[in-house]
């Protein structure tokens, strides 16, 4: 349809906070295209650090309080 789950992931993507993977339909070839990534995020602290600071470096990230106090700053 729209694709907007996709969209909205590719900017968690280019900032290396996200993996796309097609679902291949059959559960047994996701895990062989799946898993050989999460074993080697597993095993890569750097990886794993680099997609926490996309993610917002931990902290739990409101984006309605974000956007409410972005259109306050632009109008006030």
């Amino acid at each position: 349809k729209d694709n907007h789950q996709q969209r909205n992931a590719e900017g968690l993507v280019r900032r290396h906070g996200a993996w796309i993977y097609h679902d291949m339909v059959d559960p047994e070839a996701n895990v062989r295209v799946v898993a050989p990534h999460i074993t080697e995020i597993m095993g890569d602290g750097d990886m794993r650090e680099k997609a926490k600071d996309a993610l917002g470096g931990g902290k739990t990230l409101n984006a309605a309080e974000i956007i409410a106090q972005g259109v306050i700053h632009t109008h006030l």
